[in-house]
């Protein structure tokens, strides 16, 4: 009997002591596996900021600007509204009917573009230039679209303007003064532009917790259709360089360049909302536009 309650203490004893080592076994494996997770995620946080060390400075991103439009233009005629007819800007059938018609802002076009910080530490924004602008006489005097007005968007992020002038020979960054409806003199809409948008740099800090910066960049054009790319100058540490920045892929143009259609006194045919129907009618030939002025004060 006493053999047999040994014998049993003594299973019991053993069993109590393989499971202890096997939970030991499997904590340490556990310990291990989770060892290896954080090294893994360490490793993998200072991969990505070694390349952030080591890449671009600052990322840009694409966005809304505050400014709507209220010029568009087609470069043929349009006999046929299609979808057009009972759809309203800013509906899906609206945009379709708009790109199928290859549809282009006139006079001016404006782009979103907000800037963050990448490197750890302060980058300081310099400066804006254009690159590979390519202007041809306007090719956008088919139609005339009048959307109908959809209001100002409300309160928004405070942007910097920066325009540029794509009729000058080297369009120059500059800041935007104001501008008039209407001209005492010439009844058209004038833009008044100042110096260098760049009169004082822009600083941001990188790192986790970066700083952003948006910038609403305008383009005016007067005859010429005109694309075009956007190159920003910032300083990082030792480096100062000229970086790409995409605008955004808005009428059909997911190729990260600008464009904008040249003015015309004259246009085949003209569409025009209608408040009656919430829609919109075709109309005959003529121009619905007041024509954009830039007038500029020196650099």
């Amino acid at each position: 009997m006493v053999a047999t309650v040994g014998g049993v203490l003594g299973g019991i004893s053993y069993f109590t002591t393989w499971s202890q080592q096997e939970r030991g076994v499997k904590a340490s494996e556990d310990s291990g596996k989770a060892d290896t997770a954080d090294n893994r995620r360490a490793e993998k946080e200072e991969r990505e900021k070694k390349d952030r060390a080591e890449g671009r400075p600052i990322r840009s991103t694409p966005g809304s600007p505050d400014y709507l439009a209220s010029r568009f233009a087609f470069p043929s005629r349009t006999t046929d509204l299609g979808d057009g007819a009972h759809s309203r800007y800013g509906d899906e059938r609206y945009a379709n009917w708009f790109a199928t018609n290859n549809g282009e802002e006139v006079g001016i076009s404006v782009y979103r573009v907000t800037i963050a910080g990448l490197h750890e530490g302060t980058m300081v924004v310099q400066n804006m230039r254009l690159s590979d602008v390519r202007c041809i006489p306007t090719k956008y005097t088919g139609t005339a679209v009048v959307p109908n007005p959809i209001g100002d968007g409300g309160e928004g992020v405070e942007a910097v303007d920066v325009a540029f002038d794509l009729s000058a020979a080297i369009p120059k960054p500059r800041e935007i003064m104001g501008r008039s409806e209407a001209g005492a003199t010439s009844g058209n809409e004038v833009w008044n532009l100042g110096g260098s948008a760049f009169h004082e740099a822009i600083y941001l800090e990188g790192g986790e917790k970066f700083d952003a910066r948006a910038f609403d960049l305008y383009f005016f054009t007067g005859t010429n259709d005109c694309t075009f790319g956007v190159e920003v100058n910032v300083t990082s540490e030792n480096t100062d360089d000229w970086y790409p920045i995409k605008l955004s892929g808005k009428l059909g143009k997911p190729d990260g360049r600008g464009s904008v259609a040249g003015q015309t006194e004259r246009y085949e045919s003209v569409v025009a909302h209608t408040e009656d129907t919430l829609g919109n009618e075709l109309r005959g030939p003529g121009s619905p536009f007041t024509a954009v002025e830039v007038k500029k004060s020196g650099f």
